[in-house]
């Protein structure tokens, strides 16, 4: 476009651009007259000196641009171009802040998947968030312009400094990568990789409070939309903005001198410790002012890199500090493993080296943007821009075509007068007056629908607005005011008030529709009301769905007035369990547990199976005046028994996981301490709460008699803070500080009432209860031990001497010990009925007498565990190679081998009971005789490992020492497979189910597998295997094959037909997590353990990533047509295109978490078995749309409880699932309705 040279025509690009504001034109106005400004280059001057143009703005209108507002923003500058786009810097108009706009090129919009995975990638972009991050606000869109709006920071990035500068001081430089390093972590946290960290993208700007250095990381969350247009344009390159390092598309993704070499290798195998790599290349350019391997920028020199060579260049370096070199070696580490295996453990390596690390005078960073170091383009040069400005004009043309076409007619209109042509000069006049009328400034508010609210607009003293200033909704309302500015003033119930001003002109019509943000105290209230009024409406059927999501939106919004209103009307009811909404008329048994047919309740045994983390007990607690044992299991499941015949009392689920326990005397109440910071006391036979303390954390203490509650109060880098609470009405009665900035470590209480308080390194301290000051203390003691009747006081010196105080004597600051045991270690155990004080010295168990402070005997020599006092004796549990107890009695110690299959962790002896309880690490207890040291019984027979078969029809369990086979029609075992099974071991049908594989978990080798033919009940020869360890098995359809992945990253295929491994498939970049089979078994999807997925062509021995997703996958499953692909992740479903290798959608399943997922015969539904004891069933066309929509949702456990797997029977018409508490569920599909089996 040529110049402007013409004064007029130059103003009138400067009226139509509307950068100024009505008084800086009438004030330009004013000052072409006066001076007068004869040309446009001294209006130009004129302006910029004033601030009301930057430079670049006017460079473009006397370039001959008028348009410069893209949406809600006024263009201010360019900050650079590249093949992705061009990036501007502008000013929101409504907040009046600057921001980055990064525009895509225009032949990147023609492609309509690569602008849907710009705004997938963008969506994740804005989640990030961070002080080392560049904040992304919002991705938008004008016509065919699609733009990323992104935080604006003033500074030049690494790339402009170290060209200023060639390198930089030691401290600055580490300074810069630790800084760029923590907000890595951040983005390691949310799942993302950069894979192009450079100079060029670490943004140096100056701290205005300190002046210090602050980096943040720029172009996160893009890498792989560049993947994308890689290969739809191999010959683009890109340039990020202030910087000059090019990254070429087609040869490499990255930039070759910063590339780790396993990216070079395959640019998606790439995880955290590639960025890693990529900063110590960073750190190494910094420091030196050169790269680390100049002239190495092809793909093979980068992977053909060998290891120690980094070691040796950096060596060879004296700028860089003796200290400094380990550590940047191992950031430059070739093998992935050997480098930090999260950036804010390489931060923490970094700090002693940014000690006084500051920004020198000499490093121009700019701290406030100035007008005049923004570019001056040249539009010849940069076609980009060129086409970025063409796009623009097309979005205001109409207005254009409107504005010029009233000169014209007046024009016509003078010439018709001139020949006296009164009537055409009429017509023209009124086609005139009829265009002005209809072009006249106009402003369109876009209401929603059935719905009214207030509005106003106003213009100086001006306003426009409906009587009461309500606005009808449902449609649109329009205002007719004067050429200029006007502010629009909108309030609706339950959002946020809108204050917007606008900009019209003559031919200029805006259309504004607001973005509501929702206030967050009105949508609070109104869910709240809503779910009352479903509770009060149907209280008998309101403990199933309903109940549980009013219980989970009250966790959620825990600590507002809402919360309360929501907890009376969930108090009301009087249903503690979930009921089903069918009548249950067959139940799979397994063992002695299910779901009872009368009652129709559910009932959870202690352990549901977790792979890894095994159910134990968190407590194992007897009540003081009742005969009756209760186990805490870390699964949040609590079982009560009685001691006298062994049988179970209830069972029932907490909300959070327990950290301990103990019973209330007299009430028959259990006390429960969870890690969400509540105590709860509920009814140990029901489960219901009788009262909820919120805000107490562990340690916590009864008094004597168990009349108070001592608690711990602190929130977050606050001093701790003891409390007691009146029992059982929870009205707290004192509080008072510890004193102490650190924890509290334990807590105890006296016989005459006195808290005695344990804190991390800062002594022990014994507290008046009354006024809370500190009575005695001992400020290098450690582990205080109250005996059980409150009697005696035991603490421990530094120096290993035992001190014990008689807590009758009164408390004075000069408290005086009776006794002083040098070196007896620790206190562990308190007899009183045999005036005794057991210690604990190294690995040694040491007795002294409390009447004469003597030392009696050694009566252990390994580490004890637990420890209980029974009738005959003391009995000990021994940290020792085999699970075993010691059992002490006056003259004699005597060692009992247990035959557990578990260390006891846990030991109680009730009183009365004649019986030793004890917990494992294993899931389940044991009760033995204290007589006899016999076995009464053991609790422990669970479900896992168990597995159904595909078509739902067979179930494996362990049983015992065998793994039987079970009919799930008629709950028979069928087959038993005489095979001892270790904790570990899981179990694995072949899709025909007539082969069983039984392979070792996490730690087993490879030896251990087995497969087994259940027809015959033979094992299956596989001859010699593969060395390593099993980390994923999948059958082939048709069970002739089996594929094994190895944590080698190596993916086996065995051949089951010929006894021998088929060969070597594939490698992958990381340890494998999960494999399938496709229906027709031609491929095999794959996931990773570095959040990659990839699906593997078995014929064209091939292997392609399935884009879209970085997310670590438990399981897969193909639809049965093999079109779709089905990924479970813990608290979402990932749905992917096969022949597109692409995702189509991802879910988030609120409130659960998923374990298995299935779909129908016609792949139009699918079944996702949930943590939360629920079966839902989802619409697969709503979810592909991207509205997900349950079909149906049927609860088959109480909250808490897991279904682990579901099937699809072969004909279709039932879903079998494989459930938590120890039962199978077969529910019939009849017309998109599930029911239970007649």
């Amino acid at each position: 476009m040529a110049p402007v040279t013409d004064l007029l025509r130059f103003l009138r690009l400067v009226r139509q651009s509307h950068l100024l504001s009505e008084s800086q034109w009438d004030r330009l106005q004013q000052s072409v007259s006066d001076v007068p400004l004869r040309t446009p280059a001294e209006v130009v001057e004129c302006l910029i000196s004033r601030g009301a143009l930057t430079d670049w703005q006017a460079q473009m209108l006397l370039a001959g641009r008028r348009n410069f507002t893209l949406g809600k923003y006024r263009i201010e500058g360019l900050l650079g171009t590249g093949a992705v786009g061009t990036v501007f810097l502008a000013r929101q108009t409504g907040l009046d802040r600057q921001v980055a706009l990064k525009v895509l090129a225009h032949d990147v919009c023609q492609d309509e998947d690569l602008v849907a995975r710009f705004q997938r990638e963008t969506q994740s972009l804005a989640a990030l968030n961070g002080p080392h991050l560049v904040t992304a606000f919002d991705a938008e869109s004008q016509g065919d312009l699609h733009y990323l709006v992104m935080e604006y920071i003033p500074g030049a990035d690494l790339g402009k400094v170290l060209r200023q500068r060639h390198k930089l001081p030691v401290a600055l430089a580490c300074e810069c990568i630790r800084q760029a390093l923590l907000g890595l972590q951040t983005a390691a946290e949310a799942g993302l990789v950069h894979r192009d960290l450079k100079p060029g993208n670490l943004l140096l700007s100056r701290n205005p409070e300190t002046g210090g250095p602050v980096v943040r990381i720029l172009d996160f969350g893009l890498a792989k939309f560049r993947v994308e247009l890689a290969r739809s344009r191999p010959n683009a390159r890109d340039i990020s903005p202030g910087g000059d390092d090019l990254t070429q598309y087609g040869v490499l993704l990255g930039t070759p001198d910063y590339m780790s070499p396993e990216q070079a290798r395959q640019t998606l195998s790439a995880d955290i410790r590639s960025d890693l790599y990529s900063l110590g290349c960073t750190l190494f350019r910094l420091l030196t002012g050169e790269v680390l391997f100049p002239g190495e920028r092809s793909r093979a020199e980068i992977v053909r890199r060998v290891a120690g060579r980094e070691r040796e260049i950096i060596e060879q370096r004296p700028e860089i500090p003796s200290g400094l070199k380990p550590v940047l070696a191992r950031f430059l580490a070739v093998d992935p493993a050997a480098r930090y295996p999260m950036p804010r453990d390489a931060a923490r390596a970094l700090e002693p080296f940014c000690a006084g690390a500051r920004l020198e005078e000499g490093t121009q960073v700019s701290s406030s943007p100035v007008p005049s170091q923004i570019a001056r383009p040249v539009l010849e040069t940069q076609p980009q821009l060129e086409e970025f400005f063409r796009r623009l004009d097309a979005t205001a043309e109409p207005v254009r075509r409107w504005s010029h076409a009233a000169p014209s007619i007046l024009k016509w209109c003078r010439s018709l007068i001139a020949r006296r042509d009164v009537w055409g000069a009429v017509a023209a006049l009124c086609l005139l007056l009829s265009g002005l009328w209809l072009g006249r400034p106009s402003v369109t508010v876009v209401l929603p629908a059935d719905e009214s609210l207030q509005g106003r607009l106003q213009q100086g003293e001006t306003h426009w607005s409906p009587p009461d200033s309500l606005l009808p909704g449902g449609g649109p309302w329009r205002v007719w005011p004067r050429a200029g500015e006007v502010e629009l003033v909108l309030t609706r119930e339950g959002f946020l008030p809108i204050r917007q001003e606008i900009r019209v002109g003559w031919f200029q019509s805006p259309v504004f529709e607001a973005e509501w943000q929702p206030d967050a105290t009105a949508v609070r209230r109104g869910e709240v009301d809503r779910l009352v009024a479903r509770l009060a409406a149907v209280p008998q059927n309101s403990s199933g769905d309903l109940r549980h999501a009013a219980e989970q939106y009250a966790r959620q919004i825990g600590g507002t007035a809402e919360t309360r209103d929501l907890a009376t009307a969930l108090a009301r009811l009087a249903v503690p369990f979930d009921t089903l909404s069918f009548k249950t008329e067959r139940l799979i048994r397994l063992g002695d547990v299910g779901l009872g047919p009368a009652s129709r309740q559910v009932v959870q045994v202690v352990g549901n199976g977790e792979r890894q983390a095994w159910n134990r007990a968190v407590a194992l607690v007897a009540s003081p005046d009742r005969p009756w044992v209760a186990g805490i299991s870390i699964d949040q499941t609590v079982q009560v028994w009685r001691t006298d015949d062994l049988s179970r009392l209830s069972a029932w689920v907490l909300p959070a996981r327990p950290l301990s326990a103990g019973f209330l005397p007299t009430s028959g109440h259990l006390l429960v301490a969870l890690d969400n910071d509540q105590v709860e006391i509920r009814d140990a036979l029901t489960g219901a709460v009788h009262l909820n303390l919120n805000g107490i954390r562990p340690p916590w203490a009864l008094s004597p008699g168990g009349s108070e509650l001592w608690g711990v109060r602190a929130d977050p880098g606050e001093t701790p803070r003891i409390g007691a609470w009146e029992l059982p009405s929870g009205r707290l009665l004192r509080e008072f500080s510890t004193g102490a900035t650190r924890p509290v470590q334990s807590l105890q209480v006296l016989l005459t009432g006195h808290p005695v308080v344990e804190t991390e390194w800062g002594g022990v301290t014994v507290h008046d209860p009354a006024m809370g000051q500190a009575v005695v203390h001992w400020p290098r003691a450690s582990g205080p031990l109250v005996d059980p009747r409150g009697e005696w006081l035991a603490v421990s010196e530094p120096v290993e001497d035992v001190l014990v105080y008689p807590t009758a004597a009164p408390l004075a600051k000069e408290w005086n010990a009776s006794f002083s045991f040098e070196s007896a270690g620790s206190p562990l155990a308190f007899l009183p009925d045999e005036n005794l004080l057991l210690t604990r010295s190294g690995s040694r168990v040491i007795s002294y007498e409390l009447a004469h402070g003597q030392e009696v005997r050694t009566l252990l020599d390994v580490p004890p565990l637990a420890i209980t006092t029974a009738p005959s004796g003391v009995v000990i549990a021994a940290d020792d190679a085999l699970p075993q107890w010691f059992r002490w009695e006056p003259g004699s110690v005597r060692r009992l081998e247990l035959g557990s299959p578990g260390r006891l962790r846990h030991l109680l002896a009730p009183a009365g009971a004649g019986q030793i309880w004890g917990a494992c690490d294993r899931p389940g207890f044991e009760v033995w005789n204290d007589s006899d040291n016999s076995r009464v019984t053991r609790n422990g027979e669970w479900l896992w490992p168990a597995t159904l078969d595909e078509a739902g029809l067979r179930l494996a369990c362990r049983q015992g020492n065998t793994i039987g086979i079970v009919d799930v029609a008629t709950g028979e075992t069928r087959v038993s497979l005489p095979h001892q099974v270790e904790e570990q071991e899981i179990l694995s049908f072949s899709a025909t189910g007539e082969r069983l594989a039984v392979r070792g978990g996490w730690g087993v080798f490879r030896s251990s597998l087995e497969v087994w033919d259940l027809s015959t009940a033979s094992k299956i020869p596989l001859g010699n295997l593969p060395q390593g360890r099993v980390s994923a098995l999948a059958w082939k359809p048709d069970d002739s094959a089996l594929a094994l992945a190895h944590d080698d990253r190596q993916v086996w295929v065995l051949d089951l037909q010929q006894g021998g491994p088929e060969s070597r498939t594939v490698e992958l970049p990381s340890l494998v997590r999960a494999i399938e089979f496709s229906a027709d078994g031609l491929s095999l999807a794959i996931a990773c353990d570095d959040r990659t997925n990839w699906l593997y062509d078995l014929v064209e021995k091939r292997l392609d990533p399935l884009a879209g997703a970085l997310a670590r996958v438990e399981r897969w499953r193909f639809s049965r047509d093999g079109r779709l692909l089905l990924g479970v992740v813990n608290d979402r479903v990932l749905l992917f295109s096969v022949p597109r290798q692409k995702l189509l959608r991802s879910y988030t399943v609120v409130d659960f978490g998923v374990n298995d997922a299935v779909f129908s015969m016609t792949s139009e539904e699918m079944a996702l078995a949930t943590n939360g004891g629920r079966l839902e069933i989802w619409d697969v066309a709503d979810l592909r749309k991207g509205v997900p929509s349950r079909r149906e949702v049927v609860p088959l456990g109480p909250p808490g409880a897991r279904l682990w797997e579901v099937r699809l029977t072969p004909e279709g018409r039932h879903l079998v699932t494989l459930n938590g508490n120890a039962t199978v569920s077969v529910l019939r599909r009849i017309d998109t309705a599930a029911q239970t089996v007649d």
